[in-house]
Formats: structure tokens, sequence, C-alpha cells
């Protein structure tokens, strides 16, 4: 019951309302990291109810899953846990991250026409360095989803654009202005 109490509080605090008195989905400042062998890349998140589920939960623990090809278009595997839906009739892309049946991840690396959650999108990788990452068609992979980086080599591909980007503290949140200590910035940690 409580978790259900804080996921609507969470839906309540983090969108708002056009004219319309219609939800309307915000960006979020968190960045999900995604690990695969010992390599982690950056994602956007959308902001909704799923989300804002998984994001309290990685502020618990990481999730770490299994995930297999289906179809030639995607690496899915079973989370362990159930999140709200917001399911959408979608066409996917390559890079895309969506939520299926509540327990389910996939990471597109192709295109499909199914109803989905959105999660989110991989930040500026191609269609073909997804295909790499996720190694497609190739054998099954573990997959550690994280908001923070990993000790790993993190490959944010918007860093390249953005030298002096925003700052994150290690829980994955906006940096105050004037924050003391170690914050992340375009994927690398810094001492401020």
């Amino acid at each position: 019951m409580k978790t259900k109490l804080l996921i609507y509080v969470s839906v309540i605090l983090f969108c708002s309302c056009n004219k319309n008195n219609k939800i309307i989905a915000q960006p979020m400042a968190e960045k999900l990291y995604v690990t695969i062998n010992n390599e982690t890349h950056t994602v956007s998140m959308e902001n909704n109810i799923s989300t804002q589920a998984l994001v309290t939960a990685l502020q618990t623990a990481d999730i770490i899953y299994e995930a297999h090809d289906y179809n030639n278009f995607e690496k899915v595997g079973n989370i362990g846990q159930t999140f709200p839906t917001d399911d959408q009739q979608i066409t996917t892309s390559a890079g895309d991250l969506k939520l299926y049946n509540g327990d389910n991840i996939c990471i597109f690396y192709g295109s499909n026409s199914w109803l989905y959650t959105r999660i989110g999108k991989f930040d500026n990788m191609s269609a073909e360095e997804v295909r790499q990452f996720v190694k497609a068609g190739k054998s099954n992979v573990t997959v550690r989803l994280s908001l923070h980086p990993q000790n790993t080599s993190i490959h944010d591909h918007s860093s390249d654009q953005h030298k002096n980007g925003p700052t994150y503290i290690i829980t994955g949140q906006l940096a105050p202005k004037n924050h003391k200590g170690i914050v992340i910035q375009n994927g690398k940690k810094i001492m401020k």
C-alpha cells in the first residue's frame, strides 16, 4: 500500500497538467545508466508513472537481468519486479528502451509497433552502435540498470556536444549550483 501511495505522489510531483487538465510528461533530470559487458551508456528517461517507479526502485538497488534476442529487433528480459504501465501504441526505433507487460524491459536495435510504455532512449547512439552494444543476434547479455555510473567505460555521447554539461549528484539528480563534493558531469566523476 505504501509503495502505491509513493508512486501516485511521485506522479503528482513530477507531472504537470496542461490547460485541459491532461497530464503531460516532463523531462527527467536523472540519467539511466545501462551497463552490458563492462561498457556503460546513458539513457535520457521519459517522465511518467513507470519511470518514476523505476527511479524509486533504483534508489534502493541496481536492477540486473538477463536479456535475450526477440524477432531480430530487440533484447528483452524480465526484470524481476513489476512497475505500473502507461502503454501506448508505439513504433520503436534503435536505441529505445520500453517497458513491456510491466515486468520486461526491451532494448530495441530494430523497429516494431506494439503497446509499450516509454522508458527512454540512448543518448546519441547510432543504430549500429546500439546493435554492437547489445550484441544483437549473438547471445544473451546481462544488463545492469543504475542511476549512477559503474566503474566501467562510460559512453555519454551527449557529452561530446556539451563540454560544460549539467552536473549531477551521485543519486542522479541535478546538483545545486553551490554543491560541494563529488558530482558527475559528462559521464565523469568530478570533485567540487
